[in-house]
């Protein structure tokens, strides 16, 4: 008779009683196999095997020694016992069994753990308390595997939030950023007109309101993406001294009105290239020198970028935006850098904005392996700065081509006053522009025109942006011809412009698209 028990390398099956050696193949390649080979060395039966309930009802989870006849037989045994009180019973009649409860930690049969035998057999005291050991082994196994099971599950939910959630922003932000590049384009070109003062007034506004609206917009869904972990930066040469001016020049109107002086210091040596990721540091200076226009009444505010050192091939430039605002207190230093914060309640109110610009700011620097500093002292004003290593680029300032000369420009859009827009800003560069509403429409132009440059929205019904550039692609393959391709879109999908490349594009800009974006994609691609 069993008088210990210990869990066995390769289990011993009894062949006192003529056991088969065959075992259903399906059952016996499973951990709970395993248990079942234990169970029957313990009770020294001609096998065993384990039986959890899911939500089919009763299944065999695994078995050892068993023909499929008895299987099935210790299934309908495994029946009857989970209606069974009893956490242990054995059955002395043909064919001679004993099953154990598996009992989970709030006390509910999730199974039966049973061995069976065609001849008669007992079951010992200390055969029980092992199996009954065994059986709460295996109640473990049931709970990993289980837990394990929660834990995938929870994975592919989180997994389909975060894909429903970036088709969500991705969406939104072609539906929101489409109309408004529209507003914004029509009040571009209106402030070029003859206006009168008041005129003039309605104009600007009207375009400070949509940028406003657009930085807003920009910072939720950057902000949604880095958290996201979907932030990527493409470094490209640079020049530090043009995004510097472009930022500050962006700025002038808001600071105007309320009589601020924002000067630049950009020390000489600075006017040269860097690689560096141009969206990203305008966004992080956009917003330093846009707070600190918001929150100066009376003053100026100073604007720097200098070298501080170069090291391993690499500059490390320092850039500074000092204001002569309200300033703020010390021991709030770390509240300005969380999300939708600002200095106070009352400060919310009176200065306009989400609190959601320096959060912004942090996660790009951090990203960019930087941080930002701040020093300030309330009523005085307050200097934010941050540090990067930039690799030197080949081309300087001086070097760039001046008055250059664009030809035929073809814009496929099908958004009617994005394409106005678009085509206005082309022309005022001196450009012959054709417009199409449609990738087929497209198509049919590029086969009869040459054009120097083409500027293409992705999303369009139909033949999309991406479809059209790889069938064009396709036809130049003929003639090994090659018409430059920009692509332009308001969506924010991290792998939009991945595919774009892949559809044979050569560049990538997104709305709102201004006179600076434009005069950029034709320097790099139509000359």
């Amino acid at each position: 008779m069993f008088e210990g028990w210990r869990e066995p390398m390769m289990p011993p099956v009894s062949n006192s009683h003529g056991a088969s050696a065959r075992a259903d193949a399906r059952l016996s390649d499973t951990p709970y196999a395993d248990f079942a080979a234990i169970a029957a060395a313990v009770a020294g039966s001609n096998g065993a095997a384990v039986y959890l309930i899911d939500g089919f009802g009763l299944r065999c989870a695994g078995s050892h020694g068993l023909p499929g006849a008895d299987v099935a037989g210790g299934l309908d045994y495994a029946e009857r016992l989970v209606k069974q009180r009893d956490t242990f019973a054995f059955d002395s009649q043909h064919p001679f069994s004993a099953g154990i409860h598996l009992t989970n930690a709030n006390g509910e049969v999730v199974g039966e753990l049973c061995v069976i035998d065609s001849t008669p057999f007992t079951i010992s005291d200390h055969q029980r308390i092992a199996l009954e050991t065994l059986a709460r082994r295996i109640v473990g196994q049931i709970e990993s595997a289980n837990l394990a099971s929660d834990l995938a599950e929870t994975k592919n939910r989180a997994e389909s939030a975060e894909r429903a959630k970036s088709s969500f922003l991705g969406n939104m932000s072609h539906e929101i950023r489409t109309p408004l590049n529209g507003v914004l384009g029509m009040a571009n070109l209106l402030e070029g007109t003859r206006l009168t003062d008041r005129q003039r007034f309605y104009a600007e506004t009207l375009r400070r309101s949509g940028e406003g609206l657009m930085r807003v917009l920009s910072d939720v869904i950057e902000l949604s993406q880095h958290s996201s972990g979907r932030t990527r930066l493409v470094p490209v040469e640079t020049s530090i001294s043009a995004l510097v001016n472009d930022v500050v020049n962006a700025m002038l109107p808001a600071a105007s009105v309320k009589h601020l002086d924002i000067v630049t210091h950009v020390e000489p040596k600075v006017d040269d290239h860097f690689h560096v990721d141009p969206l990203r540091l305008r966004q992080i200076l956009t917003n330093l020198v846009g707070n600190a226009v918001k929150f100066t009444e009376h003053g100026r505010i100073d604007v720097f970028a200098r070298r501080i050192s170069e090291r391993n091939c690499k500059v490390r430039m320092r850039f500074e935006v000092c204001d002569t605002g309200i300033g703020i207190a010390k021991e709030r230093f770390s509240e300005v850098f969380e999300e939708f914060v600002q200095i106070d309640g009352s400060a919310s109110r009176s200065y306009a904005g989400s609190g959601l610009g320096l959060s912004l700011c942090v996660q790009l620097l951090s990203l960019m392996g930087s941080e930002i500093e701040l020093t300030s002292e309330v009523g005085i004003g307050s200097t934010f700065s941050f540090e990067l290593d930039l690799e030197p680029g080949q081309q300087s300032t001086g070097q760039r081509s001046s008055g250059a000369r664009y030809g035929n420009v073809l814009v496929v859009e099908d958004n009617e006053v994005n394409s106005i827009v678009i085509a206005s800003i082309l022309e005022d560069n001196g450009c012959t522009v054709r417009c199409a509403a449609g990738g087929q429409e497209a198509l049919e132009l590029l086969r009869d025109h040459r054009f120097d440059v083409v500027f293409m929205d992705i999303h369009m019904p139909g033949l999309d942006g991406i479809d059209t550039a790889r069938e064009l692609r396709a036809l130049e393959s003929r003639d090994d011809s090659r018409t430059p391709i920009v692509a332009v879109t308001a969506s924010v999908l991290p792998g939009d412009e991945s595919r774009c490349r892949e559809a044979g594009m050569d560049g990538f800009i997104r709305k709102p698209i201004n006179d600076r974006v434009i005069a950029e994609a034709l320097a790099r691609f139509a000359n």
